[in-house]
């Protein structure tokens, strides 16, 4: 009979184990999404960021094949005086360039009004950018792609993926709970009864 019971019991607490890291999970993005969302309304000029980081949604296919259409990439502040040139070789950074933040690679450097300033070209592109990109346009330092994530995170900023990938997910981890603490009484009360009628 002990030996039956520890079974379930282990299971619960494998349940809850897996509740706990979704929960984590869900939360971060959740806690993510209303920092970006809150520094967007306090700064509308300026590009939120999240401890640092700021993440985009790849929606072109100019950095094909290192960046592809629905990547979701990572960018942190950087020195632009420390950035490397090079065809192919240079680094990547994300850049404002009028209402919309583009990522190219860095493959040359030039100055505006005396000012340095770089030359970007996109990898699957056939020619340099037109305009060059003066040190205060740059956001940040290309440092990593989630492969496909910028649609679901697109979606998630939705109404109805807010409902869908947060809002569920919690409240069906919540309702487990409830279900798993009543099934832990019940077990003890069981255990409790049969150690009586013993």
């Amino acid at each position: 009979m002990v030996a039956y019971a520890g079974r379930p019991r282990q299971t619960n607490r494998t349940c809850t184990v897996i509740g706990i890291v979704l929960l984590a999970v869900f939360g971060s993005i959740l806690l993510c999404n209303i920092v970006l969302i809150v520094r967007s309304f306090i700064h509308p000029d300026k590009v939120a960021d999240v401890f640092g980081f700021k993440p985009f949604v790849v929606v072109s296919g100019s950095m094909e094949d290192t960046i592809l259409i629905d990547d979701l990439i990572l960018v942190r502040a950087c020195q632009p005086d420390t950035l490397t040139v090079g065809y192919g070789t240079g680094d990547i950074v994300s850049f404002r360039s009028g209402h919309t933040v583009v990522t190219h690679r860095l493959v040359g450097k030039t100055s505006v009004d005396g000012a340095p300033a770089f030359i970007t070209k996109g990898d699957a592109n056939n020619t340099a950018d037109i305009d060059p990109v003066t040190y205060d346009m740059i956001e940040g330092q290309y440092l990593l792609r989630i492969p496909k994530l910028g649609g679901l995170s697109l979606f998630m900023q939705t109404p109805m993926g807010l409902l869908v990938f947060l809002i569920l997910p919690v409240l069906a981890f919540f309702l487990y709970d409830i279900i798993h603490r009543r099934h832990i009484v019940r077990q003890y009360e069981r255990d409790a009864n049969h150690e009586n009628r013993t």
